[in-house]
């Protein structure tokens, strides 16, 4: 995979954890006023925890991802 891809990716990640970050944060501080903003910031905090729990369970659980695991450089 080359540099710049990887770059790519990186700054993907960064923004979605930000933006994430932001909707939560606006979410929590609306919710001092207004507590049914609450439901909202857990609704993402749920998506992103499903989001995480998809992408670990598929990395761990396909064994076409071994395949390279037992060969020898």
């Amino acid at each position: 995979m080359s540099l710049d891809k990887i770059f790519l990716i990186l700054i993907c990640i960064v923004a979605g954890i930000a933006a994430t970050g932001g909707a939560v944060a606006l979410l929590i501080a609306g919710s001092l006023t207004h507590p049914l903003l609450l439901i909202g910031a857990v609704v993402i905090i749920a998506f992103a925890i499903y989001v995480l729990w998809r992408l670990l369970s598929e990395r761990l659980g396909n064994p076409a991802e071994d395949h390279y695991d037992g060969m020898k450089h």
